[in-house]
């Protein structure tokens, strides 16, 4: 595009605001929260709208699903009703992703869910009663849990609630008598072959998720004004006299010395209401009762350059950074359009004015 050489003072009507709301940025479990299937598990915190464009992106060693991509564009097109799962498809209102449920690690030696096909002793002497949570021991794996039943004194079902890994075909599993009742002997699973798999499960530590966040920036097309502050704490770094017998000293007041600390910043705009609730503008002033903020985001524009029918950010002038939303205020009267005060601070900022700070 030309090169901009004009020195007339910038006006608002150079600037514009985009806007990423908040509750929509997460940290998921590689293989739990993309379990086979059409939906998604999110927290109860999001405010995923039908419409969002969201992307994946892989963590530390983590493994998305493979009927998903990171860093391609998904589109939401449900959201349950208790907010708490999303369907994604490739375009907009499209049919939702089918998962695989193949995300994570892939682990041998897993224990098949439900009852199993092995050789069950019965042993004798049980306390009749369908016993939860049973931690199975021995065998070549650890961790399988299932839930024992128990009829005429003997063991007659092993439901196995969780795998476990590191199982072979022909372990011998058993149970502490403790948790099946307290008495009776004898009871032996041995594993068959189909009682064994290699199954996926999440990637272990913390660092190893999939993060889920808006795809991009969306303007808002309600704001009349806006302002930002940003400041420096003043740090007091007075020290006492160097030479206190020199010519003077007594004489006049000595002057503290300071120098810059921390930064800060907080902002407002002004945001006018409408009647249509699915609005970014009316989302952005709803943002403020959310207890999650993460995602929220915001971009300024001093002034907005275009290149190609885009905001070329090359060539303009604005603010990028997270924010919180912090407070918003309205009042209603018949002489003037219905307008909310909408206060924020920022935090992480990436971009001040020409400048990366991020």
């Amino acid at each position: 595009m030309p090169v901009a050489c004009n020195t007339s003072a910038l006006t608002g009507q150079e600037g514009s605001i985009y806007f990423k709301p908040a509750g929509t940025k997460f940290c998921l479990l590689d293989n739990t929260d993309f379990p086979a299937g059409t939906e998604i598990t999110v927290p109860a915190s999001n405010d995923y709208r039908v419409g969002d464009q969201i992307v994946f992106t892989e963590e530390g060693s983590s493994s998305i699903d493979s009927a998903l991509t990171a860093g391609t564009t998904y589109h939401i097109v449900s959201v349950s009703s208790d907010g708490t799962k999303i369907e994604v498809s490739e375009t907009a209102g499209g049919d939702p992703i089918t998962l695989n449920g193949d995300g994570g690690a892939e682990v041998a030696g897993v224990l098949v869910l439900g009852d199993s096909t092995g050789t069950i002793t019965a042993g004798s002497s049980y306390v009749d009663g369908t016993y939860e949570g049973v931690s199975l021991t021995g065998g070549n794996g650890s961790g399988a849990v299932a839930t024992i039943t128990i009829a005429s004194n003997e063991v007659t079902g092993v439901d196995v609630t969780t795998g476990g890994s590191g199982y072979e075909n022909a372990d011998t599993l058993g149970a502490a008598v403790a948790d099946i009742g307290g008495a009776g002997s004898g009871f032996v699973l041995t594993l068959g072959a189909d009682d064994v798999t290699t199954a996926n499960t999440d990637t272990a530590g913390d660092a190893n998720h999939i993060k889920v966040a808006l795809a991009d920036f969306a303007v808002v097309c309600q704001v009349r004004e806006f302002s930002i502050e940003i400041t420096r704490e003043e740090l007091d770094v007075t020290t006492l006299p160097c030479d206190p017998c020199s010519t003077g000293s007594g004489k006049y007041a000595a002057f503290r010395r300071t120098q810059s600390g921390y930064a800060s910043g907080s902002g407002s705009m002004t945001v006018y209401f409408t009647d249509d609730q699915t609005s970014l503008a009316n989302r952005l002033l709803a943002n403020v009762m959310l207890k999650s903020q993460e995602g929220a985001e915001v971009k300024l524009y001093l002034n907005t350059e275009c290149s190609d029918g885009s905001v070329s950010d090359s060539d303009s002038i604005y603010i990028e950074s997270g924010i919180s939303i912090t407070s918003m205020s309205t009042s209603v009267n018949p002489d003037d359009a219905t307008s909310a005060e909408l206060s924020f601070t920022i935090n992480n900022p990436k971009h001040i004015l020409t400048t990366d700070v991020s």
